[in-house]
């Protein structure tokens, strides 16, 4: 089978379960400490993209981010504080605002990093 078609087929199955927080995200993680990254990311994104304001499947996806150093985390951290926001979770929101903070701090962007100590 073309690697392609174990994606696709792997994305449709895990992902709708990741995105209401089931065991879909143990198969992500098996996915990634078997080292299908590639997999595990598109069924995270995949989750994210069927359910945009779903609170779990944003955390999972941004931390997935954050974990590969990848620049998109922090525009998945916006939308999940946006919707943390939202459902007035603010003990929460402020947890994300600060990890926003700290990746910005880390990208060397103090602009951004000012920006979002602003809006905790």
């Amino acid at each position: 089978m073309k690697p392609a078609s174990v994606l696709a087929i792997v994305t449709l199955t895990v992902a709708p379960a990741v995105s209401r927080g089931e065991q879909g995200l143990d198969q992500v993680q098996k996915m990634e400490a078997a080292g299908d990254v590639s997999s595990a990311r598109a069924a995270l994104a995949h989750a994210v993209e069927s359910a945009p304001n779903n609170v779990t499947a944003l955390t999972n996806y941004a931390e997935f981010l954050e974990r590969y150093g990848d620049p998109a985390c922090h525009e998945v951290y916006a939308k999940l504080l946006a919707q943390l926001r939202q459902s007035r979770a603010t003990a929460r929101a402020g947890v994300i605002a600060s990890r926003m903070v700290k990746l910005d701090l880390l990208a060397g962007d103090r602009a951004a990093a000012s920006r979002d100590a602003a809006s905790r």
